[in-house]
Formats: structure tokens, sequence, C-alpha cells
């Protein structure tokens, strides 16, 4: 195994140990007078048009009435049942086809690097200790392949068909689909540089930023963390199209403390002209945005969930349905 597939799959034992313990609990704008005082805006630079970077699939409208398959449903059902509906138009529709059809795509990503020298993520976990984690990880790992076994049937040109029904979904309003387009779920899992040959990757760079804001202001909690990590580093591609800023990081990360009933954000700053500003901004966006909510555990995840990594029984994994909306702080 190479240095680089080493790295890849530590970091894939990593950020699974840490959507673990997120799901066990289940609970950019520019800077300048204007953002500070403000709701946010798109950041500069933003393409802020809405027409669809694919041919086709066709670019869809608004969502209809009807309702998406129940979670768990087999995904060639799902495709039979919704293919039709996204190319005629129906965002939702394109919105849940889209994050099945990468579902498949991510898990074919992940089974290359998905061990360490032969060992799998739960034996190198309980090689460490970590046994009830590693538990959790086998499960996960019989999810995987039962997801991959449905996948195996799919043909490869119709999941390759993703990347442009996440795109009509995004661009149609679906605040998942924003999220997931923003952040990139169609680039793969691995780190490959390989997407900037792709013909839409400029319409992406461009729409990236401004799409993730309108996420979180379409209600997406987990969009407030990712915008949040965008604002204080470059460690993901997108977070490197997003200027670092220590007032909307700060404030980002107020706010997705007072969502989740943190104490403090993770994300702290020890410039007192810093700290106000931020939490000006802070106490502007929860209320504009959530309500001035604060999160029951169990009520509203508040970390997108990574589709190669099924932690949660797959008849409970719920995509692109109308989100739930967190109750209001008590006296709020």
């Amino acid at each position: 195994m190479t240095d680089r597939r080493v790295r890849a799959a530590l970091v894939t034992v990593a950020l699974g140990v840490v959507v673990l313990g997120v799901w066990m609990l289940w609970p950019a704008p520019p800077s300048g007078e204007a953002a500070r005082t403000t709701a946010p805006a798109p950041p500069e630079g933003a393409d802020r048009g809405t027409g669809s970077p694919k041919d086709t699939p066709s670019r869809p409208g608004a969502a209809t009435s009807a309702p998406l398959p129940l979670p768990g449903t087999p995904i060639a059902q799902v495709i039979t049942a919704l293919k039709p509906r996204a190319d005629a138009g129906d965002s939702r529709a394109a919105c849940r086809l889209a994050v099945e059809l990468l579902r498949c795509r991510h898990l074919q990503e992940y089974s290359q690097f998905a061990s360490l020298d032969g060992v799998s993520a739960d034996v190198a976990l309980a090689d460490k200790g970590h046994s009830d984690i590693a538990d959790q990880f086998a499960e996960m790992q019989i999810r995987q392949i039962r997801m991959g076994e449905q996948c195996a049937a799919i043909e490869p040109a119709l999941l390759e068909m993703a990347d442009g029904y996440l795109a009509n979904a995004a661009f149609a309003g679906e605040p998942e689909a924003m999220v997931r387009y923003a952040t990139g779920a169609h680039h793969g899992i691995a780190g490959s540089s390989a997407f900037i040959r792709d013909p839409d990757f400029e319409r992406w760079r461009r729409e990236s930023p401004g799409m993730l804001l309108r996420g979180v202001q379409a209600g997406r909690l987990d969009a407030v963390a990712l915008l949040g990590a965008a604002y204080r580093s470059d460690f993901t591609p997108y977070a490197g199209l997003v200027a670092d800023d220590p007032v909307q990081a700060l404030a980002w990360g107020i706010v997705y403390s007072r969502l989740s009933g943190a104490t403090q954000p993770a994300f702290e700053s020890s410039d007192p002209d810093i700290q106000a500003r931020a939490s000006a901004l802070a106490s502007q966006w929860h209320a504009s945005y959530f309500n001035n909510a604060v999160l029951k555990q169990g009520e509203v995840p508040v970390q997108l969930q990574p589709l190669h990594l099924p932690m949660r029984p797959l008849e409970e994994d719920r995509f692109c349905e109308p989100p739930r909306a967190p109750s209001p702080a008590a006296g709020l």
C-alpha cells in the first residue's frame, strides 16, 4: 500500500470515529461592515445564476408533493421510481436520486482504501482498545456490504449521471442538494484532483461558497458547521474557496454551539473586538435562520452524513426529506 493510501485509510478510520460520535448523539459572506451588520450574502465572486450546468437531465422546477421512496428501499427500486420524476422536473426526486447514485460511487471509492495493510477498520480499532466503536464499525461494514451488493447491479453510465441530478436539485433550491453540491460530493471522497478537469469545475468553483451559505439560509444545520470550518481553514477544496475570516469563523461557531447546546464554540478568539462582532452576528443569524433553536438530543442531525459510512440502519437514513424544524429555546 502506498503512503498516500495509508494516509487516506488512516483519515477514513479517524473520520469514522468522529462520525460515530456525532451519530450516537444525533442531537460565504464577504468581510466588511455590510457583512458584519446585516444578514450574510453570498461571498464575493460567487455565481448567483440559477441555470443548471448539465444539459441532461433537464433542469427541475419546484419539487412536487409526491412522497419519496421509504428509507431503506433497494436502490434499483428507487431509480425506477424516481428517474422519470427527476427527468420530468421534480427537484426533490432529483436530489434523492443523486444521493443514492453517489452512495454507490462513494462506496466503490471507499472500498479501495478501507483497510490498513489488510486490517479492516473494526479490527484496527479493537486492537487499540476501542471495542465498542469497533462493534459499531463492524455493523456499519455489514450495511456497506448490503449496499454494495445493490450498487453492483447499477450501470456505470447511470452512476455517472449523479453529478447532473445533484446540480439540478441544488440549483432548484433543494436544501440537502445545495449542501452536498457545495461541498463537492460529486467529486468523490479520496481527495483526488481529477475533478478539476471536469467541464463543470469552474461553475462549481464559482457557485460553491454561495451555495453553502444558501444551505444555511434554508435551515440546514449541517451547513453551519461546514461554513464555519471553511472560514477558518482550507482543509478541503470547497473550504479553500472561502477566504478565511476570524469574525465569520467565530460567528458561525457560536451559532453552531447555540444550536447544539454546547457551552462554547470549538473555535475561539482572544481578540475582544472579534468576539463582540462575532457574537452580534451570531445572535442575528441564530434568530433569523433558526428561530433561536436549541436542539434536544436526538432531535435533528447537526452534521452532514458521509454517504460511504452508514452508521445508522439503512431504514433510518432519510435523504432529501423536508427538514424537521428544531424546537425554539425556552423563553425566546
